[in-house]
C-alpha cells in the first residue's frame, strides 16, 4: 500500500503542524497569532485548524467564586473568527463565526468523541471538567476546540471541495476573543487571576496547529466551494415566555443548509457586557419542534428536543449533552440531501419562508442559540 493517494488524487489531507501560538496577556481583547503578523501561512490548503488552551485561574482569598457556568471552561473563549479577502470571488469572507463551547459541542456531535479536559474530574483524561470554587485554589485549565474547514462526517472525496484555498485568500486571519473569570465563574465579587499554565506567573495561550492538504497538480486551478459557520441567538419575546408554535429562528436563504446546531438553556446574567455565557442548559424548554419551507408545509418535525438528539445518537454515536441537538439534513454522509434554498429568495410567486417554529417553555433568562453550517458555492476548475 505504499504510495497510495487517497482518491480524490492528494497526497494527505490532514498533516498536522505547529502555525504557532496566540498569547493571551489581556481579558476581554481579540488576539491573533504572534508570528506571521498575526495571519495565518496562506501557502498550503487547510482542512481544519486545532486551538489547545492553556492557563492557571488562581482564586483570591475571599470573596471568590461560588458556582461554575454550564458553558465553563470552552466559555473562555468568547469568540473564534476566520476571514479574509477570497481573489477569485472578490469579496471579504467571515466563513467561521462561532463561540468556543458551540462550536466544541458541533464537533462532538459530528466526531463521536470528547475532548479531554484539565482539571480533570477523575483524573487525566477526564472529560468533564472539574473546577474548584475553593478559596486559593489554583485551576491548570487545557481544552481543544477544533475548526473544521469542511464538512464532517461525509467521505473524503466529497470534502476535497470544501478544503480551505488559503493561497487564494489575502489577509487570513484568525482571531480569538478571550473573555474572562466572569465567563467560568459565579458569585465572585473578587475576580480569580490568570496566569500561564501550571506557573505564578505569565498569561494563558492557545496553541494553534493546522491540518494540511497536500495535493501537488491536484490543487492547481481547483476553487473549492466554502463552509460558513456562524450563530443566531435568540433571547427577547416568546423564548422568555410560555408559546405555542411561536416562529422561533428563519433559515438564511439562497444558498445550502447542511444542519442546524440548537442549543437551550439560561443565560447567565452576571458575565462581563459584551460576553455570553449559559449558567444552565434544558431539554425541556422547546417541544413540537417544526421546520417549515413554505406555507403550511412542515419538511422536519420531532415531537421534543430528545426525539432530535436521538436521532443523533443513531446517526453519528454520540448523543449530544443536554440543552443541544442538531438538526441534521445529511443524515446519510450524502451532501445531496442539504436543504436547497437556492431558489427560495425570489421567483414567480416572490419569497419563500424557511423558519423553525416550536411550543416553548420559558422563562426569565431563557434562550436559544441556532449554529448553523452552510455551503455557498460550488467548486469547480478554472479553464485553462
Amino acid at each position: 500500500m505504499n504510495n497510495q493517494k487517497v482518491s480524490t488524487g492528494l497526497t494527505t489531507v490532514s498533516r498536522s503542524e505547529l502555525v504557532g501560538n496566540i498569547s493571551l496577556p489581556s481579558t476581554n481583547t481579540a488576539a491573533t497569532l504572534n508570528n506571521g503578523g498575526g495571519l495565518l501561512p496562506a501557502d498550503r490548503w487547510y482542512k481544519g485548524i486545532w486551538l489547545t488552551f492553556s492557563g492557571r485561574m488562581t482564586n483570591p482569598a475571599a470573596n471568590g467564586p461560588t458556582g461554575v457556568l454550564a458553558d465553563a471552561p470552552f466559555s473562555l473563549i468568547q469568540n473564534i473568527q476566520v476571514s479574509g479577502y477570497h481573489r477569485l470571488r472578490g469579496s471579504n469572507e467571515v466563513f467561521i463565526n462561532m463561540r468556543g463551547v458551540d462550536l466544541y459541542n458541533l464537533n462532538r456531535i459530528y466526531s463521536m468523541s470528547v475532548p479531554a479536559m484539565e482539571p480533570a474530574s477523575t483524573g487525566y483524561p477526564s472529560f468533564t471538567p472539574s473546577l474548584s470554587v475553593a478559596a486559593n485554589a489554583t485551576n491548570d485549565i487545557r481544552f481543544s476546540i477544533y475548526i473544521p474547514f469542511t464538512p464532517l462526517n461525509i467521505p473524503v472525496d466529497n470534502q476535497f471541495g470544501y478544503m480551505l484555498d488559503a493561497p487564494n485568500y489575502d489577509r487570513l486571519t484568525l482571531t480569538v476573543q478571550f473573555a474572562d473569570a466572569k465567563s467560568v465563574f459565579t458569585g465572585q465579587t473578587t475576580q480569580p487571576t490568570f496566569t500561564a499554565y501550571g506557573a505564578t506567573t505569565g498569561s494563558p495561550s492557545i496553541n494553534v496547529t493546522g491540518e494540511f492538504v497536500l495535493g501537488g497538480n491536484t490543487l492547481l486551478g481547483f476553487v473549492p466551494a466554502r463552509t460558513w459557520r456562524y450563530f443566531q441567538e435568540v433571547t427577547t419575546g416568546d423564548i422568555i415566555t410560555m408559546a405555542s408554535s411561536s416562529r422561533l429562528y428563519n433559515l438564511p436563504r439562497g444558498n445550502y443548509i447542511r444542519g442546524v446546531m440548537v442549543k437551550t438553556g439560561v443565560k447567565a446574567s452576571t458575565v462581563t457586557g459584551g460576553n455570553d455565557a449559559y449558567t444552565s442548559y434544558s431539554d425541556t424548554i422547546l417541544n413540537t419542534i417544526q421546520l417549515f419551507r413554505g406555507t403550511n408545509r412542515v419538511i422536519r418535525s420531532y415531537v421534543d428536543f430528545k426525539t432530535i438528539k436521538e436521532q443523533n445518537q443513531f446517526d453519528n454515536g454520540m448523543y449530544p449533552q443536554t440543552g443541544h441537538g442538531m438538526i441534521d439534513f445529511v443524515r446519510n454522509w450524502s451532501l445531496g440531501e442539504s436543504l436547497d434554498t437556492t431558489g427560495l429568495v425570489a421567483g414567480a410567486t416572490g419569497d419563500v419562508d424557511v423558519y423553525i417554529q416550536s411550543n416553548i417553555v420559558g422563562a426569565a433568562s431563557t434562550a436559544a442559540l441556532f449554529a448553523v453550517e452552510e455551503l455557498r458555492g460550488k467548486p469547480y476548475r478554472i479553464s485553462k
